[in-house]
């Protein structure tokens, strides 16, 4: 989970809407003293919603029943029309329940008692936030995923149990002929000419109450809207709901006109062939000519399709280079901007994004020069991590001795990438702040396997330690940060101790790769 960081130099900022004065300025001291930034308090739904649109708020905590003519929920749903913001409904709990449906319409992402503790207010507003945010992010990945079904070559379908089209895409409409208003709602079957037809599959599904049949790919012959009949095929699975009860089919549907076309052909060029042999055995040998040819040509297309997967191969790793070198460019490009840093904090800022972008960086080289281009040895990138990393903490005056036992194991760029994160993050820290006025200090690396799939990360080194406080996942530490976002992205667990200087240990299982 992602935690709203309020101690950045732009806090969220909340726009308070409530007619009680006392009240109003409780709850904004309260928000002020938890690190939000109160950017404008109303007294009425007019004000709220003219000081939203001059404030821009990322949060906005409505009371519902507000004096005047507008309330809170009409309010509310002005400014969710206007900008895209979260909403928290202050309530008494004794609105009437015409009150609560209209609140439900608006999204609100909760609601408050009047009575809320400081404490709980902070909780909820952080869950607030981060809802929002989720929310955010799961309507940009739906506007993607729509893009590319939209964007696809092929016809998409949604088909409900009585054979009806639920959705479908750009391709699909232009591949049936239908207008995209009269292709909703319509029955299936009704452009199907012949027998094989995806409805006849929907009408039986209810049949198989134990198993349901294995999906597999469906030709058959269908009537545009136009009159023009084509040969499609049809690959499909079931489409369930969250009960896991199939509610319909979804279909990836490939026009196949030519190739059927070209089947028939060479059908009928081997019938012919094959009357000519019965008929005159004295062709056979031409015949056996033809076949040996036949024969070569296969083993050209072998050596061809050899040929392809090799160019496929070359591309791959030109891929990697390719992403290696613009990261480097990006490294590069952060060193500059570092020297013209207009002070140390910003500068550590750059370096630090250098150092976890060079760790992509060094992924994608190892994938790159690496025989299989699935997996990188997991070894030789830690290896080449902890000598940049110490190589780069010469200017602070330290020498750091890194000693590493690392097992010989590959993993995938999923499971690589974030390993090379917290290996980054964890170093980095080190050198910045385990070791202040010494020359020398040690850093130990070890990573093994534990089980099946199944490995142990530990780090460790003798300088002055983490505070005994500090938590991972609530640190004020960007780097403390992205290493607990990065073993919840493994799925792993964390430990950290404090005993002679800091002890990381981290288990975790590879993931699989798709």
């Amino acid at each position: 989970m992602e935690y709203v960081d309020k101690h950045v130099e732009s806090p969220p900022r909340i726009l308070f809407a409530e007619d009680d004065p006392l009240l109003s300025e409780d709850l904004s001291l309260h928000l002020t003293e938890s690190g939000y930034h109160v950017a404008a308090v109303a007294t009425s739904g007019e004000e709220a919603v003219r000081k939203a649109l001059e404030t821009r708020p990322d949060l906005v905590i409505m009371d519902i029943k507000l004096a005047g003519e507008m309330d809170g929920i009409e309010a509310a749903g002005l400014i969710r029309e206007k900008m895209d913001t979260a909403i928290l409904y202050l309530t008494s709990y004794t609105e009437s329940a015409d009150f609560a449906i209209r609140a439900k319409r608006t999204e609100p992402q909760g609601y408050l008692k009047k009575t809320i503790s400081p404490l709980d207010l902070e909780r909820a507003v952080d869950i607030a936030l981060y809802k929002h945010q989720m929310e955010r992010r799961l309507r940009a990945s739906e506007e993607k995923y729509r893009a590319l079904v939209e964007t696809a070559p092929n016809g998409i379908v949604e088909i409900d149990l009585d054979g009806r089209v639920t959705a479908f895409n750009s391709a699909f409409s232009q591949m049936s002929g239908c207008d995209p208003a009269e292709l909703t709602g319509s029955f299936i079957g009704s452009l199907a000419e012949n027998d094989v037809r995806l409805e006849v599959l929907v009408r039986h599904l209810e049949s198989f109450p134990g198993s349901l049949p294995e999906p597999t790919p469906r030709i058959g012959r269908y009537v545009t809207m136009a009159g023009r009949t084509i040969d499609v095929e049809a690959h499909w699975n079931y489409k369930w709901d969250d009960l896991g009860n199939v509610v319909g089919l979804i279909a990836v549907v490939t026009d196949i006109t030519e190739r059927k076309r070209a089947e028939d052909q060479l059908k009928q060029a081997h019938d012919e062939l094959e009357r000519r042999v019965e008929e005159r055995t004295v062709e056979l040998s031409e015949a056996n000519e033809r076949l040996r040819n036949e024969v070569a040509e296969r083993k050209k297309a072998e050596e061809r399709i050899k040929s392809s997967l090799k160019e496929k191969e070359v591309l791959l790793r030109e891929i990697h280079h390719r992403v290696k070198n613009n990261l480097a460019v990006i490294v590069s490009l952060l060193g500059l901007q570092s020297e013209y840093a207009p002070d140390e904090v910003t500068r550590k800022m750059l370096e630090d994004s250098q150092a976890r972008i060079r760790s992509m960086s060094l992924a994608h080289e190892l994938l790159y020069q690496s025989e299989n281009l699935a997996h990188i040895g997991i070894r030789q990138y830690v290896d080449n991590l902890a000598a940049y990393l110490s190589g780069a903490s010469i200017g602070i005056g330290t020498r750091i001795n890194v000693i590493k036992e690392i097992e010989d194991v590959s993993f995938g760029l999923d499971t690589a990438i974030p390993v090379g994160f917290i290996v980054t993050e964890l170093i980095s820290n080190c050198i910045k702040h385990a070791f202040p006025d010494r020359e020398e200090g040690t850093i130990k690396i070890h990573l093994k396997t534990i089980g099946e799939g199944e490995f142990e990360f530990l780090f460790q080194d003798d300088g002055i330690g983490i505070p005994a406080h500090v938590d991972p996942r609530n640190s004020k530490s960007l780097g403390l940060e992205l290493v607990d976002a990065f073993v919840e992205q493994l799925k792993g667990q964390i430990e950290i101790r404090h005993e002679r200087g800091t002890e990381v240990r981290i288990t975790f299982e590879e993931k699989e790769t798709p």
